[in-house]
């Protein structure tokens, strides 16, 4: 007979000599159960980790021409670059929607919203934070030191409700909500204010933070229109022009209260308002001016919108006060601006307008623009969102130098960074960036 040590007693041998070690595993453990995969994990060093959100759908279904008209089970995914970190089934039955507008990233977690028929239900990681009575359009979303601030507009009605882990703080029955600088797609970057945030694109939609209060502004229709700052909560009257016909951006940044106007005489007449201060824009002129918004550079601001040249074509203007910095009249999907502090004792556009970059949406194809580099990458890409468009600073400890990131969807999909592509396994498209 063979003779062998039994299996049963090793075990037992090797627990007797070992009581406070934990139990070896056999094999390599599952790619989910590891640390460096998991939501919020982040690269060790310091280095800057890339967030991704997606919406996958079964291999069989030809999800670009969407026959079932969105009636498809689809899942809702968050990347760390490559790799899949959450894997979650959207749909009404899991109160979580596959919608671009309704998902965010924020610490390296996906925090998603859903209206039933009578709540807003808001969820991190699938589990449930809280829901409240009211089916509400989330304009603003940011997670500060663990509590979750929401701008909610009612999806029938007016006005608007700003809450603190669904308690609403500040309610307004009338009044139109403003930009204030942001992006304007409900998406968000937890750590407002530092390096790594995409000013444009992925940001916390109308709500901000300005030296450690929450800020947005709304207004009240009238002439001249009634204008509102408010911060924490508490609504604060600022006074404007007679002569205003229109405020279509307001955003407080550095102590200063930046706004654009529409004023009289000339119809249409666009003028940048930063403290006292007032000029008319450059090459903004007209009634055709319209979708203007401030857009955060430096110590200063930049204004963008867009300018109706003919009946059936419009061109994207960036302008700073005194001088038009950008145009361009094919469709611009996406428009990222990196807001460099400014040296010391120098203006903040004295070098120019400084790091910027675009995703142009041409006949011809995609076109990738960095400054004064293009790249056009080959195959049929789209930038499904302007939330897969990101900017940021190569290095924190530097004053110069950018990368720049691009999530291209098709019938494959991209992480495009500076011209270095790496392919991403996803059957579906990918609805946000984030670099934190």
């Amino acid at each position: 007979m063979k003779n062998f040590f039994p299996l049963w007693l090793a075990c037992a041998l090797v627990l007797a000599c070992r009581p406070f070690e934990p139990v070896v595993r056999l094999g390599r453990p599952r790619r989910e159960t590891e640390p460096s995969l998991r939501p919020g994990a982040r690269l060790p060093g310091g280095v800057r980790t890339v967030y991704m959100t997606a919406v996958e759908f079964p291999e069989s279904y030809d999800w670009e021409r969407d026959t079932a008209f969105g009636n498809v089970s689809c899942r809702l995914l968050l990347f760390s670059g490559k790799d899949r970190v959450l894997d979650l089934p959207a749909g009404a039955g899991e109160e979580i929607s596959p919608d671009p507008d309704m998902h965010r990233v924020a610490g390296g977690h996906l925090y998603t919203d859903y209206s039933t028929d009578t709540e807003t239900v808001v969820r991190c990681d699938g589990k449930e934070l809280f829901r409240y009575p009211g089916r509400e359009y989330l304009s603003g979303f940011l997670v500060l030191d663990g509590h979750v601030h929401t701008l909610g507009v009612p999806r029938s009605g007016g006005g608007f409700t700003y809450r603190v882990d669904g308690v609403a703080v500040f309610s307004r029955q009338a009044g139109s909500l403003l930009p204030g600088g942001s992006g304007g797609g409900g998406a968000l970057d937890e750590r407002a204010g530092e390096d790594s945030r995409p000013v444009g694109t992925a940001d916390g939609g109308v709500l901000y933070l300005e030296e450690g209060t929450v800020c947005f502004s709304y207004v009240l229709p009238g002439t001249p229109p009634s204008l509102y700052l408010v911060r924490d909560g508490k609504a604060e009257p600022v006074p404007v022009d007679p002569l205003v016909n229109e405020v279509m951006d307001q955003r407080l940044s550095g102590g200063v209260l930046y706004r654009i106007e529409k004023r009289r005489p000339l119809p249409g007449r666009t003028v940048f308002v930063a403290g006292e201060e007032v000029t008319a824009f450059a090459g903004m002129h007209g009634s055709g001016i319209s979708k203007c918004r401030l857009v955060p550079y430096g110590d200063s601001m930049l204004a963008c919108g867009w300018n109706r040249v003919s009946d059936d074509a419009e061109e994207f203007l960036l302008c700073s006060p005194r001088s038009i910095l950008f145009r361009e009249a094919a469709p611009l999907q996406s428009f990222s601006i990196l807001p460099l502090p400014s040296a010391a004792g120098a203006p903040a556009l004295s070098s120019g307008v400084g790091p910027m970059a675009c995703v142009l949406s041409q006949p011809s194809g995609i076109q990738l623009m960095k400054d004064a580099e293009t790249w056009s990458p080959i195959g049929r890409y789209r930038l499904f969102t302007p939330s897969c468009a990101c900017l940021v600073r190569n290095s924190a400890d530097s004053g110069s130098g950018t990368d720049y990131y691009v999530a291209l969807s098709g019938p494959s999909c991209i992480l495009w960074k500076d011209g270095n592509v790496t392919p991403i396994q996803l059957h579906g498209y990918i609805t946000g960036l984030y670099v934190e």
